[in-house]
């Protein structure tokens, strides 16, 4: 659809006037101009249905500009550039849409930077259309703000060859109508009336857009699974089957641009279901749309869309087949926190009393609301069923598209609308079922929960159907400004006596024109100003900012003490309201004063020959004095790692014993051995002790084991009193050439991630955990091909709070310190001194002289000689001979509690 607006004879209100425009408002085409209109026309506007009354912009547009209105189902690129075609000699180009920071969403995509250049050659197309100095302006909330926004604009206009002008805040109701960054010289004005532009009651920006159809999600916060039986929902225009961080798994085929989220394939007995994990603010009302797929197969079971209580933390959908992934079967629960179901229900058994109280019974082709879990999910409100048919069996996704449009009123009313045959509208039989307008959800289903999340589910059983989504875009009801919810950006940290400052980062979900400043208040065990200083007690975010931080300050205090916690609870805000998650964070403040206020250092040998066991004691870098601990003369028993278990600030010896499974804790005393815990046995020889961390925070140390055999891998949640609490089964690395090469927190969370290493294919990853004894995710790190190579130890050298990675190469000689940021990410390499002869083995690492930098402890059996080498930050300061150790069976590593 598109039209010009008359230069002479008649004014542009007179033009848009209900009674000569809304029948090609309604258009379904939008590639052809009306006859004998808009081919001279220089000024071209092209308006995104989505936007909130659009119709009241079209109002004050400048006389003799011709207007096309995007539809909202179709590429926005390619309507623009099929409208250009054969176009000559416009002057000025004018986008009204949605914006972001460095993109534009219009039309069922977006355009940014990841797929600009997937345009490009459509965009320079456009330049064929234009004059030599004509100007693009891009009316649209953010466009244009900060780095990427400005990369954004300067990109588009080297791509077009054209002057472009956006805004970098917030353009409408909360904001102004200026275009404040621009590239080269623009001389048009903007194509709206200010007196309409004042009047305007919204803004061009939304809470949330999904088009689904690209290689990725946009908005990180979503989680997913199967349930019961089938595949994992899937990206049909994502080539990579894995899931990025908050992102939805791939595995198709289909273009970037032309994909869509697909719940099932039409196979049998399939059930997916996703989740946007993150609450949104209801207070204003919602006003959601998003496309329907049901296609290509025999006609069941449904598609539901669900509400969740934001408080709540689902992990799975409800139950599966009838329930359409949202209530309950009698037998099967129905998905946590739900407050609303709606079930578009191709079989029909979604309005069966089976599946919600009060049900009317089966009804293929027909829609159905279901209330909350408090209510156990029953049956509120529905359609009969519909001739139109909910689903296209045997048809295309496109032929298949249905257009669902849900309200819901600040008050609780429901209203649905769905476009059945697909012509851009809800204006045919059956489209704005009487059932479910206006539909008083508060009086049958509870009062509103605050904030809410959402998702959506699918099934098949016998028969079958693809089901897919496109197109989501959530907005407040009414398009009324939105109030952002703020939180933590995560829900612990940890910091080091020693450390500078841990960053305490609040952010919000969507950007306002307003300042948002949130009060801070303080418990825990740490105490400010004796133990910590914030910068600030409260967190501002300036306009059009997601993020704001304050710094804790930790204070060394020189005092040997438990590690301690500062817990911050944000309070209520200003020009936001709280969200009901990461609402407090815990801050671990280290104690760094136990190795400071002792002189000694310790060193554990072991001698495999005679079954001694010994600990010397070190001043600086020499020997003090040293005592023997009790003979374990059974070669099968092995020290597999040194730690804290009992919480008294004294290293324990954890033993395990390879021929018989044994596994024993020396609890240890000031004076040396004071008695042995065993714990439970292990018979399986391939089970290896793979190293000691406190994974769950809670200040006990847990043990990490790997079975190269089976590929399995276990943490055993250790209690303070070395006895096993409970094993968690971690993800399983069947390829035995994978080795744990350490454990350490590698971003500072509080929670230590585990490293590997795999000599076959010189692959290096680091797993990054969660404090609930699960993997979030996992980062490859750069490759080191030569099996020579082999991880010595991890350790912070540079005292910048994240640990680096220490490598020696026997074949070579080289020794390496890996520099790496908090991100999972090699920063730089720093090679020190050579040791040429391959009998010198790193056998840890530690501060022997307390100056806050980690040293290296040598041994070399084939001369029976000990060094410790003084490293200051990434280098060799000096070599400091020990004492000579004759016998070879003498094995020694750094006595240390974590």
């Amino acid at each position: 659809m598109s039209f010009e607006l008359p230069q002479l004879g008649t004014s542009c209100t007179d033009v848009i006037s209900k009674n000569s425009l809304a029948p090609a408002l309604d258009e379904g085409s939008l590639t052809s101009s009306l006859t004998g209109l808009g081919r001279a026309s220089q000024s071209l506007l092209f308006v995104d249905r989505s936007v909130t009354n659009y119709e009241q912009l079209l109002a004050g547009v400048t006389t003799g500009t011709e207007i096309h209105v995007l539809d909202s189902v179709q590429d926005a690129v390619t309507q623009i550039t099929n409208t250009l075609l054969g176009r000559q000699n416009i002057a000025s180009l004018h986008i009204v849409c949605h914006g972001e920071a460095g993109g534009l969403d219009f039309g069922s995509s977006q355009l940014n930077l990841g797929n600009l250049p997937e345009y490009a050659s459509q965009l320079q197309s456009w330049g064929k259309a234009l004059t030599n100095d004509a100007d693009i302006l891009l009316y649209g909330c953010n466009v244009a703000q900060g780095e990427l926004g400005q990369e954004f604009v300067q990109r588009i206009s080297q791509v077009i060859g054209a002057n472009v002008a956006a805004s970098n805040n917030l353009t409408g109701k909360d904001g102004d109508w200026n275009l404040e960054v621009t590239i080269g010289n623009i001389e048009s004005p903007l194509v709206f009336d200010s007196k309409v532009t004042s009047a305007y009651a919204y803004n061009l920006d939304n809470i949330l857009r999904e088009t689904f159809t690209g290689n990725d999600i946009t908005n990180p916060s979503w989680i997913y699974n199967t349930t019961g039986t089938g595949t994992a929902p899937l990206l049909t225009a994502r080539s990579t089957i894995g899931a990025s961080t908050g992102g939805i798994p791939g595995g198709g085929s289909d273009a970037v641009g032309s994909g869509a989220l697909r719940l099932t394939s039409a196979t049998s007995d399939q059930a997916s279901f996703v989740i946007y994990n993150r609450p949104i603010n209801a207070s204003n009302g919602l006003s959601i749309t998003f496309n329907i797929h049901a296609y290509g197969g025999t006609g069941a079971d449904g598609i539901s869309f669900f509400l969740i209580d934001g408080n709540a933390n689902p992990t799975a959908a409800g139950s599966t087949g009838g329930s359409l992934g949202y209530s309950s079967n009698g037998s099967t629960p129905g998905l946590v926190g739900g407050y609303l179901g709606v079930g578009f229900d191709e079989f029909g058994n979604f309005s069966k009393s089976v599946y919600g109280a009060g049900g009317p019974g089966a009804r293929p082709d027909s829609i159905a609301v279901h209330g909350s879990q408090a209510n156990s999910y029953n049956y509120l409100a529905g359609t009969e069923t519909l001739p139109e048919g909910i689903d296209t069996p045997g048809q295309s996704r496109s032929a298949a598209q249905k257009k669902v449009q849900i309200d819901l009123t600040p008050a609780g009313l429901l209203s649905l609308k769905i476009d059945l045959n697909n012509d851009g509208d809800f204006l045919d039989n059956n489209e704005t079922p009487a059932a479910l307008q206006n539909y008083n959800v508060v009086a049958s289903n509870g009062e509103l929960p605050s904030t809410f999340k959402f998702g959506f589910s699918a099934s098949t059983g016998d028969y079958t159907n693809v089901h897919e989504i496109t197109g989501l875009n959530v907005d407040t009801f009414g398009g009324v400004p939105y109030t952002p919810l703020v939180n933590f950006t995560s829900s612990n940290g940890s910091v080091g006596e020693g450390a500078t400052s841990l960053n305490i980062t609040a952010q919000i979900d969507a950007v306002t024109s307003n300042t948002v400043t949130v009060p801070v208040t303080l418990s825990g065990t740490a105490t400010d100003g004796t133990d910590y200083t914030l910068s600030n007690n409260s967190i501002t975010i300036l306009p059009g900012q997601l993020t704001g931080s304050i710094t804790l300050n930790p204070i060394d205090n020189l005092v040997v003490e438990p590690n301690k916690t500062a817990v911050l609870t944000l309070g209520t805000p200003t020009n936001a309201q709280l969200s009901p998650q990461n609402k407090v964070l815990t801050a671990t403040i280290v104690d760094n004063d136990s190795v400071i206020q002792s002189s000694l250092n310790n060193l554990l040998w072991r001698n495999s020959g005679t079954g001694e066991n010994a600990v010397w004691q070190l001043n600086n870098f020499s020997l003090q004095s040293d005592y023997f601990l009790p003979t374990v003369t059974d070669a099968n028993w092995q020290i597999a790692s040194t730690a804290d278990f009992n919480g008294d600030g004294i290293a324990d010896i954890l033993w395990r014993n390879q021929a018989s499974g044994q596994n024993v804790i020396w609890q240890m005393n000031t004076t040396g051995f004071q008695s042995d815990h065993y714990i439970t046995q292990v018979f399986d020889p391939n089970w290896e002790i793979a190293g000691t961390d406190d994974f769950n925070s809670d200040g006990t140390p847990d043990i990490l084991w790997r079975n190269k055999a089976s590929g399995e891998n276990v943490i055993w949640q250790m209690n303070s009193n070395f006895t096993l609490q409970t094993d968690h089964y971690i993800t399983q690395e069947f390829d035995p050439n994978w080795e744990i090469a350490g454990t350490d927190d590698f971003n500072s969370d509080g929670t230590p991630d585990i490293l590997w290493r795999n000599k076959a294919s010189g692959e290096n990853v680091i797993w990054q955990m969660n404090s609930n004894f699960t993997l979030q995710t996992d980062h490859s790190i750069t490759q080191v091909f030569d099996p020579n190579w082999e991880i010595a130890g991890t350790d912070d050298f540079n005292s910048d709070g994240t640990p680096d990675i220490l490598w020696r190469n026997k074949a070579s000689g080289e020794n390496v310190i890996w520099q790496m940021n908090s991100n999972f990410t090699l920063q730089t390499d720093h090679f020190i001194t050579q040791v040429f002869d391959p009998n010198w083995e790193i056998a840890g690492t530690d501060d022997f002289n307390s100056d806050g930098t980690p040293d290296i402890l040598w041994r070399n059996k084939q001369t029976m000689k000990e060094d410790i080498w003084q490293i200051s930050g990434f280098n060799y300061v000096q070599r400091y001979q020990l004492v000579d150790v004759i016998d070879p069976n003498w094995s020694v590593r750094p006595f240390v509690a974590a």
